[in-house]
């Protein structure tokens, strides 16, 4: 199975493998949308199966739909007895407007009496200093507030098992639904998303999640009242790992 990955020299090696091997499946698979991979959509005619995370992208495209998963150590149960530090949790990589989006709505939870966490990490110094240079929005990113070092997966569990609701906010040229918001699902969090095409999806409930205007943010504080509702136990097989390997390995096309 390939992922996104482009270049001449990837497809002369992808070429090579099926001259080899004329009898093995290709499958492609892109977790990110064709706008900021654009490579990737050169060559899909070279695989057996391809697929997008993207719905748009896969109607484009003309490829199979399959969104991405929650790993098994995000199984939080409703009942878990984690004292909840956090109203509002954010943990993702620094880019696009999330820095400015995120601290606004730190503020706005000072402001109503509520306690947020923001975790922003960067995959170094030298990235960050050459990304001050060619992207505007870096400039008002304060570099004390980055991190150089990722979380473990054990890590991004306490943080969820802290908190009651988390943040998602989506790259803006991406519509397909980040490893975060299926990470909340599995961990029976709600979710506050910038991203309105949450609303497709079978297992959308708007008690569950909060869909805001990344332009104009408004935020109802009921919503952190009520608890996470659970889902049906055959969603959360089909949004896990498990259930998305089924999909990749199983679908026709």
């Amino acid at each position: 199975m390939c992922w996104s990955l482009g270049g001449k020299l990837f497809l002369h090696f992808l070429k090579k493998i099926k001259e080899k091997n004329p009898d093995c499946t290709l499958i492609f698979y892109n977790w990110d949308s064709f706008k900021n991979t654009p490579n990737t959509s050169d060559h899909l005619d070279l695989y057996d199966k391809s697929f997008s995370f993207d719905l748009e992208d896969s109607k484009r495209f003309q490829i199979n739909f399959l969104p991405l998963f929650y790993y098994d150590q995000f199984n939080i149960g409703l009942n878990d007895s984690t004292v909840k530090k956090y109203d509002l949790l954010f943990l993702g990589t620094a880019h696009s407007d999330r820095y400015i989006i995120a601290n606004k709505l730190s503020k706005w939870c000072t402001e109503n009496g509520l306690a947020s966490f923001n975790y922003f990490f960067m995959q170094g110094k030298l990235v960050y200093f050459i990304k001050r240079i060619l992207d505007p929005t870096f400039k008002k990113f304060d570099y004390k507030k980055l991190s150089f070092n990722s979380l473990t997966t054990s890590e991004m569990v306490d943080f969820y098992k802290q908190s009651k609701v988390v943040l998602d906010i989506n790259h803006p040229y991406q519509t397909g639904l980040t490893m975060r918001t299926f990470e909340a699902i599995g961990a029976n969090k709600k979710l506050i998303t910038t991203n309105s095409e949450i609303k497709k999806y079978p297992f959308y409930n708007e008690n569950n999640f909060y869909i805001i205007d990344r332009e104009n943010l408004i935020v109802d504080k009921s919503f952190f009242e009520n608890d996470f509702q659970p889902l049906e136990n055959n969603l959360y097989q089909k949004l896990s790992m498990e259930g998305w390997l089924e999909s990749l390995f199983t679908k026709r096309m």
